[in-house]
């Protein structure tokens, strides 16, 4: 994220947590916090959301420290988003909490704990070289339905008091948006990656041309997950010449997919009429799909390679409205 809109998203939190402080309410504090802290989170990445999370419910109660760290795939600590504390304190701890003690059995409850006094609590395992010491706490997993993806917890009330009910009813609405903004983008990268694979399995194995040397590399240029008409084609011809197409269907969707195949068949029965001329082909193909009556827009780049007999090779190509970079 760029510095300025660091700098405006920080104070963005810091107005959050004004006007959680001026509404008298309790019920109707929490609800403008979470109402507050979910209309920062559609322009985000998941970490700067989460980090918002956790400094928007540090401040709202008042802590000196606060914390999410998120599970991964083996249940295990992945990654821990911090407030409160700096980078050194990280790097003399050197390493990411482990699910035990405390932290475990928030992990195995299935709601908020508050621990008035860290030091007489039988789970204490103690804190590693570095660590600040910490003497209250709050914490509650971040679950989504019966998936827990997580903890929040909040340590030390800057006013020396332990931690409230108010207190705990906040975290753990918090640390609901914050299961909610997790899932929603392990949803969109499970999504993605079908997608993508799908994409690549439409299309073909690169060829082998003579001595030639050819790669293909395919890049999707949005993040949101889209199956669309971008291909590459490339079919070796009886006489021995190569009819290389590279264009893109307009569209992202199952229909673009499924017309970006129609035309690929429609060339090569083209380039069979007409080896050597791009220009022909494209023109061919233009008229074929005008003959359908099919609403398609399409750009493509069309070239024919033909081997000479002094084993050079002769390119020729035609561009049909496709960018040339």
């Amino acid at each position: 994220m760029s510095t300025d809109k660091e700098a405006a998203h920080r104070a963005l939190v810091e107005e959050i947590g004004r006007r959680y402080e001026e509404e008298p309410d309790q019920e109707r504090r929490i609800g403008r916090l979470v109402e507050d802290v979910l209309g920062i989170e559609a322009d985000l990445d998941l970490a700067s959301v989460l980090q918002r999370v956790v400094e928007a419910a540090a401040r709202a109660v008042g802590a000196r420290y606060g914390a999410l760290g998120v599970l991964d795939g083996d249940g295990e600590f992945g990654d821990l988003i911090t407030t409160g504390v700096d980078s050194g304190v990280r790097e003399a701890v050197g390493h990411l909490p482990r699910g035990v003690g405390i932290l475990g059995r928030i992990l195995r409850g299935q709601g908020p704990i508050r621990v008035a006094d860290l030091a007489a609590e039988p789970d204490t395992v103690g804190f590693p070289p570095g660590h600040p010491v910490m003497h209250t706490l709050l914490g509650g997993p971040i679950r989504v339905r019966d998936t827990v993806y997580g903890i929040l917890y909040l340590t030390d009330r800057r006013d020396g008091q332990p931690f409230s009910p108010s207190d705990e009813a906040l975290a753990t609405a918090l640390a609901g948006v914050a299961g909610g903004a997790i899932e929603n983008a392990r949803y969109h990268d499970r999504l993605k990656k079908a997608a993508e694979e799908l994409q690549r399995q439409l299309m073909p194995e690169v060829p082998v041309i003579g001595p030639l040397q050819v790669q293909a590399r395919y890049h999707p240029a949005h993040s949101t997950p889209r199956i669309g008409g971008d291909w590459y084609q490339a079919v070796e011809l009886p006489d021995g010449t190569w009819c290389i197409v590279v264009g893109d269907v307009m569209g992202h969707d199952t229909g673009s997919a499924l017309t970006m195949h129609r035309i690929s068949s429609m060339l090569y029965v083209l380039a069979l009429n007409s080896p050597h001329s791009p220009a022909r082909i494209v023109h061919g193909l233009d008229q074929a799909l005008h003959r359908t009556g099919a609403e398609t827009m399409a750009t493509l780049i069309a070239a024919t390679l033909q081997p000479g007999s002094d084993g050079s090779w002769e390119l020729r190509w035609t561009n049909a409205g496709h960018p040339r970079h």
